[in-house]
This record gives structure tokens, sequence and C-alpha cells, in this order.
């Protein structure tokens, strides 16, 4: 065999024998760039699938919510429990109690929020408020007694301190609120209303029996 077909032979086996070359491999560069999105995007999206979602991080809540208006939902089994528990319990209150819860069932179906009337700080009992809707946007917010002493009617602007009765712990406990919402169930007014409340009386006694025929 002459030397020419021996260099043949040989150039192609160092051919069939060589690795490719770095050419040959992919060039994201050479690569349309429709397809480079693609990739890029797939790549992401795998990306944020092994990743851990962020922990949620609980909000504070509140000591006290917010007021709320006074819904379709009645208290009145609050109202009988703090009466039943604690403002008027034992046998020495029996009599009084019975008489203000027959007044509360009386008014069940008409009156959905009660609210208690104490004389001051210390919760003595002094009667018991129905809630009375506006009947007219420019009327203030009131209550109206049902049982026991006080003013006849009770303004928001009248009160001194809200009060909310829990059921678990049994106690009155203040609430920051200005307003008759669902939150109160029980309120002190401010003094200057028992002394009005306490000469009207007064007046009332004084005057003279009608004569009569």
């Amino acid at each position: 065999m002459s030397t020419g077909a021996l260099s043949f032979v040989r150039m192609a086996e160092l051919r069939s024998n060589k690795t490719p070359s770095q050419s040959s491999k992919i060039d994201s560069r050479t690569l349309p760039r429709s397809v480079t999105r693609t990739t890029t995007a797939a790549a992401a999206t795998a990306t944020a699938t092994t990743e851990p979602p962020l922990p949620l991080i609980p909000l504070a809540e509140p000591r006290y919510p917010l007021a709320k208006p006074l819904s379709g939902k009645s208290n009145k089994q609050t109202i009988v429990n703090a009466l039943t528990q604690v403002i008027l319990a034992g046998r020495v209150n029996d009599r009084a109690r019975e008489q203000v819860c027959d007044e509360i069932e009386r008014h069940v179906d008409k009156v959905k929020h009660f609210i208690i009337l104490f004389r001051d700080s210390r919760l003595q009992f002094r009667g018991v408020y129905a809630f009375i809707p506006n009947t007219a946007s420019d009327s203030p917010t009131r209550i109206e007694r049902l049982y026991g002493q006080g003013p006849r009617e009770i303004t928001e602007s009248m009160v001194e301190t809200f009060y909310k009765y829990n059921n678990g712990s049994k106690k009155c406990t203040q609430v920051p609120t200005k307003s008759f919402s669902v939150q109160c169930d029980a309120i002190t007014i401010l003094n200057n209303y028992w002394t009005q409340q306490s000469t009207a009386t007064k007046r009332t006694t004084i005057l003279p029996p009608t004569p009569s025929d």
C-alpha cells in the first residue's frame, strides 16, 4: 500500500475516535431568544417550588376589641347570669332578683340588649335598662329604665363608666368605650344625675295631698 493510502486511512481513524469539540456543545447565546426565555422561566418556577414558604406572623390581638354596634343578638342570658351569680346573689336577694328577671322576660320579645345600672364603682345594683334604637339620626342614643331606681332615660353623655360582664370569671370589668355597644352590659352615671334624681324624689314626697271633693 502506498504512503498516500496509509495517510488517508490514518486520518479516517483519527476522525472516528475524535471527541466532540467544544463547539458542538449547546450555547445559550446561539439559541433563539424565545427558547432562552422559556428555559429561564422554567428554572425560576423550579426554584420557587423548592423554596420553603414564609412563616405567617400572627397579628397581636388588641386588649379590647373595637366597639361593635348593637345587633340582633340578645345579651339577656348574660344579664341574668350577672344578677344570679354576683350582683343579686344569695337568698337575701331572692325576691329582688326574681322581680328583675320577670321584668326582663316580659320585654325580651321587644328588647334585645339590657344594661344594668350601678350606683358607683362599688357596683351596687340600682336598676335594669333597655336599649332604645334611634328613630331619628339627630336623636341621641339612649336607654330606658325597666326596673329600679335612676333616671327614666340615660344617654351616652350621662355615663361615667361602661362595664362588661365576664361569664367565665364572674366579674364586671371596665371597658374603654364611650357608647352603648355589644361590649356594654352595665354602667355607672355621673354623680350629679343622682343628685338631680334625689332632689326630684324629695320634691315629689313633700307635695301637699290633693284635696278631696
